[in-house]
C-alpha cells in the first residue's frame, strides 16, 4: 500500500506531488523514519506492564500490550521512498512517498530499472 500515487511512465517518475526525470536520480532507496519512534513506545508500554502488573487490570494489560504491538508494527512497516541526485540536492524529495515497507520494495527494484533503462537510452 502506498499513500499518494506513483506512477512511472516512460523515462519520468510521477508522485502526487512531483515528477522526477529518471535520467538524473543517483539513489533510489527507502528508509523507515519511525522504527526507533515505535520500538521506543513498545518497549516503554511493554516495560511498564511488566512492572506494575501486580496493581494493573487484566483489560490494562491488555491494553498495554496492544498499544506496544501497535506501535512496534507501525515502525517496522511504515517506510519512505527516497530519491537521490545531485540535480535535487536538498529539495523536497525525500518526502516522495510513504507506503508499506513491502511495497515499497517492490516498488524500488521497479524504479531502479527504469532508472537504468532510462541511462541507456532504452526509455527514449
Amino acid at each position: 500500500m502506498i499513500f499518494g500515487k506513483l506512477i512511472i511512465k516512460g523515462s519520468v517518475l510521477h508522485t502526487h506531488r512531483d515528477s522526477f526525470i529518471l535520467e538524473g536520480i543517483k539513489k533510489v532507496s527507502i528508509y523507515r523514519p519511525f522504527l526507533s519512534s515505535g520500538v521506543m513506545f513498545a518497549s516503554l508500554a511493554g516495560l511498564f506492564a511488566v512492572g506494575f502488573a501486580d496493581i494493573l487490570y487484566p483489560g490494562e494489560l491488555v491494553l498495554l500490550g496492544s498499544i506496544a504491538s501497535a506501535s512496534m508494527g507501525f515502525g517496522l512497516n511504515l517506510a519512505q521512498l527516497r530519491l537521490i541526485s545531485r540535480d535535487l540536492g536538498v529539495s523536497e524529495a525525500p518526502d516522495a512517498v510513504y507506503g508499506t515497507y513491502a511495497h515499497l520494495k517492490r516498488e524500488r527494484l521497479r524504479i531502479s530499472s527504469a532508472v537504468a533503462e532510462a541511462k541507456s537510452g532504452g526509455a527514449s
